[in-house]
């Protein structure tokens, strides 16, 4: 009665039956002395920003230069690399 719902319904959410709605979830919660918070957090998407800073500082033709060079690197250093790319 407290949790606003019927025995039959804390039931089935126990049994993993079913999913409670947020609502429900926060007043079962409370009922328990919780608090629910719902929060979103940044994560680490493992890029590292100030790489993408310092390119962006650089003018369209530094940009394609290092792009050029870094392919270059990639191709001289793979297993087959070609001799000539074109």
């Amino acid at each position: 009665m407290r949790a606003s719902t019927t025995q039959s319904a804390i039931s089935r959410i126990e049994r993993d039956k079913v999913s409670p709605s947020v609502a429900t979830l926060s007043e079962l919660l409370y009922l328990l002395g919780e608090d629910f918070e719902l929060r979103a957090s940044p994560r680490d998407s493992g890029i590292d920003a100030t790489l993408i800073d310092e390119q962006l500082r650089r003018s369209p033709t530094e940009r394609l230069d290092y792009g050029m060079a870094f392919a270059n690197m990639v191709i001289a250093n793979s297993p087959n690399p070609r001799r000539d790319p074109f």
